[in-house]
């Protein structure tokens, strides 16, 4: 049976790259993140279905994968260089994220692009000031697992 683990604070941190270059960008973790939400990953089906199908059925293949929209959220710090980066992305050029979770043992790290597409800033007597930012991946992730030491 696979190790369960409970996501806390110290298990789970999300960072925005220097560049879109998954592979060489400079990762700082993005502070006060309280609610990450990539998107789901849905598949375009393609109806493949002609005189030859057999038993009246449709015959579909998979195509394309596509991303539902997701959501950034975090507490403001006015002023914060790293938190900026996503600001200013708002209906910019994508930018990289990524996410590292870990179970003590192991450490799996997802790097994507995505494109900022909205905000907002719920307000409220008595709650800490935070921002939402709509985001939308695009293009393939790269995923890492390695072993810590």
């Amino acid at each position: 049976m696979a190790k369960k683990y409970i996501l806390k604070e110290s298990n789970v941190s999300v960072f925005v790259g220097s560049s879109t270059n998954l592979g060489t960008a400079t990762w700082t973790e993005i502070p006060e993140v309280f609610n990450l939400e990539r998107g789901s990953v849905d598949v375009e089906k393609v109806d493949v279905t002609s005189f030859s199908s057999t038993g009246d059925f449709r015959e579909e293949l998979n195509g394309f994968k596509s991303f539902s929209d997701g959501t950034i959220e975090f507490y403001e710090l006015i002023g914060d260089t790293v938190q900026a980066q996503i600001i200013d992305a708002l209906g910019g050029d994508p930018i990289a994220l990524r996410v590292t979770k870990t179970d003590g043992i192991k450490t799996k790290s997802i790097s994507f692009l995505v494109n900022v597409t909205g905000e907002s800033e719920p307000l409220a007597p008595g709650d800490a000031a935070s921002l939402a930012y709509t985001i939308k991946r695009t293009g393939a992730p790269v995923v890492a697992v390695t072993t810590n030491p």
